[in-house]
């Protein structure tokens, strides 16, 4: 692995921990199971709501709407962009504020490497402080 893309991974668990110290008191969406599994494998503890559990996505935003705050932690594919828009614009438009800061930086970040949260898990093996 050349030395751009390790410091690249260094400073995405860098967005990562900052993002976790943010959280805390706040909801974090994420699509899937297997994305929680791997922020719990990077040593992260975040109050996660898993979006594509099943459930319908209507139903979830009700869960939300009497939040002050929550943070997004979708995908980086185009599917994970789309849901990431819809909720924020569904969220903001009850007045909740919706936090995408960390998650256009990882995306930014790691666009030509990592599609999805889950692929995050290129960090535990890259990374040998994370361990």
């Amino acid at each position: 692995m050349n030395r751009c893309m390790m410091e690249r991974y260094e400073e995405a668990y860098r967005i990562l921990k900052e993002m976790e110290s943010y959280c805390n008191g706040k909801i974090l969406l994420v699509e899937g199971v297997k994305d929680r599994e791997v922020l719990k494998a990077l040593g992260l503890n975040f109050n996660i709501l898993i979006i594509r559990n099943g459930e319908k996505l209507e139903s979830i935003f009700e869960k939300l709407e009497n939040m002050d705050e929550v943070v997004i932690l979708t995908d980086f594919d185009p599917q994970g962009v789309e849901l990431a828009y819809k909720i924020l614009n569904r969220l903001e438009s009850v007045g909740v504020k919706v936090n995408l800061t960390y998650w256009l930086k990882l995306r930014n970040l790691l666009k030509s490497e990592i599609k999805d949260v889950e692929g995050l898990r290129k960090l535990l093996e890259v990374l040998p402080f994370i361990r």
